[in-house]
């Protein structure tokens, strides 16, 4: 989920419990190796970014990928 500036640190202090969801879910994704390499450098691009709030207390991706393969989406 892609917050708004301030969000993350509004839910620091509240004490709000982030599921915070890379942006590769519910869909089919190229497996070539330059494809690969960008989902990396976002997924560490993103960990760098959020790491210091204790409200993220979830990484989550490939959400419901098995399904659409297993069903042929």
């Amino acid at each position: 989920m892609a917050f708004a500036f301030g969000t993350q640190q509004t839910a620091d202090e509240l004490g709000i419990l982030v599921w915070q969801d890379f942006m590769f879910a519910c869909s089919m994704y190229p497996t070539t190796s330059w494809f690969l390499e960008s989902v990396s450098i976002e997924v560490v691009q993103q960990v760098r970014r959020l790491q210091a709030h204790p409200s993220v207390v979830l990484w989550a991706g490939n959400n419901e990928n098995e399904a659409a393969l297993r069903g042929n989406w």
